[in-house]
């Protein structure tokens, strides 16, 4: 049940925005990602064969433009990313809708401080 749960999940996120090129003669899926480990879950779904006859090409995009480019272009039918990045994304006119939410941050938060804080210590008073 959970293996097929999993694998409803990814194709969820995968086929929901698809593109015209989707519809090509080769079966092609191709979609972008950014470097993440928990985008590990497209490798894992492709090498268990969750996507059946689909071929899904994986391509790592780190670069936010260019990856919002190759979406808008047509050179990606889906991406997956930060929520930071697909409000970017959403900003600069990307068109779509978020199937599938992989995660939830729990902290990946940071601090900017004066030069003359050097340790937590000094953040006293």
């Amino acid at each position: 049940m959970k293996k097929s749960l999993f694998a409803l999940m990814l194709l969820s996120i995968l086929l929901c925005n698809l593109q015209p090129s989707f519809a090509d003669e080769k079966n092609t899926f191709r979609t972008g990602i950014v470097t993440w480990p928990g985008n590990g879950i497209f490798y894992l779904a492709k090498e268990k064969g969750f996507f059946g006859d689909l071929n899904v090409e994986i391509k790592i995009i780190d670069d936010i433009n260019a990856l919002n480019n190759a979406y808008r272009s047509g050179a990606l039918d889906a991406m997956g990313n930060s929520l930071d990045g697909t409000v970017f994304q959403f900003g600069n006119g990307s068109k779509g809708k978020i199937a599938l939410i992989i995660d939830e941050s729990r902290g990946g938060d940071g601090m900017i401080a004066a030069n003359d804080i050097k340790s937590v210590k000094d953040l006293k008073g």
